[in-house]
């Protein structure tokens, strides 16, 4: 009777030890998977990060190149606007 008892308890120990292993098998699979969205998530995070700043620097190249060009049109217009004066005064000067 003892003995049956012994085997009662192994056989309980048995499956107490197989549910603990499949439980701890189960959480290590949820850990995984968490594991691979959060590498996911910091995939996705780094990509809009790196795609952001280089909207940043287009946006900056195309803005230093607009100043480039209205600089040089205002110093274009300000030729311009010394020729004609220039002009003027030499056609009063000849009249």
């Amino acid at each position: 009777m003892a003995k049956n008892k012994s085997e009662g308890l192994d056989k309980d120990k048995a499956k107490l030890l197989d549910k603990l292993a499949k439980d701890h098998a189960k959480h290590m699979q949820e850990m995984q998977a968490t594991l691979n969205q959060y590498q996911q998530i910091q995939k996705q995070i780094e990509a809009s990060a790196k795609k952001s700043e280089e909207q940043r620097q287009q946006i900056m190249q195309e803005t230093q190149t607009k100043i480039m060009e209205t600089q040089r049109d205002i110093q274009v217009n300000r030729t311009k606007s010394a020729d004609k004066m220039q002009a003027k005064v030499t056609q009063l000067l000849k009249n």
